[in-house]
């Protein structure tokens, strides 16, 4: 098989790999980016469409009308200006909460020897289109807890009768009580609050999507495959969905943290980390002496192949940008 060729089956096997994905339930676009090996769905669908593949680069509708692309014009003749040009403030380094994290880290470890004694119920409502009315009924055991009693503790006769109610031998100094201390951990709508933030962490921790080899499991069936009292039946829909609102109202949080402001709208274009790069190498090779977006655009094609859908029209945005790297 020639390379032309060779060339046209990879990226009609990208194509469909990417169609059969989309059309599953269980992926999100994050995900299908990952498995294909991009790092984010905007680039993923960039080189689909520098493919030929019928999917829109911008937003990776499939067989997009002739005239689709227009609303992303103008779209774009609403933007803002550059993301590199406007005020800044230096935030303090990350580094500097490493010991809180930590902290909160090492408090993780508490939380799973709790969970190693929790038990609990699902209750609800057996009814003609479902279960219904469901909550979470928690407590804990200590399965190696043991309650005994003291021979020196009871009269003669007292002793004789409670070693007879506990199958123990009288001649002995003390007994078995029982085996195992419960405590009561309340009833809720939701998992104890040990186990929620445990399965939170683990959602937004962003262990490897899959496993080597091609289709494998994405993170999240594991655990459900650990907790669910019937796997098969999890709405895996749902599930991601709410992975991905978690992920969302985490990155909000991270934003009021660290000074900013959640927004509405679509005021601020975001940069993904191959544009953010591509920005940086677009300024190294003008340093260098590169005299035109052609230029850079063949520079970078030899050194970093997969950069390809970096063309000349996209350095031009990108470098709009004004995206510098740090001194």
């Amino acid at each position: 098989m020639d390379k032309a060729a060779k060339d046209r089956k990879e990226k009609a096997l990208k194509f469909l790999t990417f169609c059969a994905r989309r059309f599953s339930t269980e992926l999100t676009e994050e995900q299908i980016a990952s498995e294909l090996g991009f790092r984010s769905p905007a680039v993923l669908y960039k080189q689909l469409e520098l493919d030929g593949s019928p999917v829109c680069g911008a937003c990776g509708l499939l067989y997009p009308e002739p005239d689709h692309r227009k609303e992303h014009k103008k779209k774009r003749k609403k933007r803002q200006p550059g993301v590199g040009g406007g005020h800044r403030i230096k935030l303090p380094k990350a580094s500097d909460a490493r010991s809180l994290f930590r902290q909160a880290i090492e408090s993780l470890d508490e939380y799973i020897a709790f969970v190693d004694v929790e038990e609990s119920w699902l209750e609800g409502n057996l009814e003609d289109d479902g279960f219904k009315g469901k909550h979470f009924i928690t407590y804990s055991v200590d399965r190696d807890a043991v309650e005994f009693a003291r021979r020196e503790e009871f009269t003669e006769e007292q002793w004789k009768e409670l070693c007879e109610q506990h199958g123990g031998d009288p001649a002995r100094d003390q007994v078995v009580l029982s085996v195992g201390e419960a405590t009561a951990g309340g009833v809720s709508v939701t998992p104890s609050h040990f186990l929620t933030t445990l399965i939170a962490t683990y959602a937004l921790a962003g262990l490897p999507l899959t496993a080597p080899g091609p289709f494998e499991k994405p993170l999240m069936p594991p655990l459900i495959e650990a907790l669910h009292p019937d796997p098969e039946s999890a709405d895996m829909e749902k599930v991601y969905a709410k992975v991905d609102e978690l992920i969302k109202v985490a990155g909000h949080l991270a934003v009021w943290v660290r000074g900013g402001v959640v927004e509405s709208g679509t005021s601020i274009e975001e940069v993904s980390r191959e544009e953010h790069f591509a920005a940086w190498l677009i300024q190294s090779l003008e340093e260098e002496g590169a005299s035109s977006d052609e230029e850079i655009h063949e520079r970078i094609r030899k050194t970093f192949p997969s950069f390809a859908w970096l063309t000349p029209k996209e350095i031009d945005r990108i470098r709009r940008e004004r995206l510098k790297p740090p001194n």
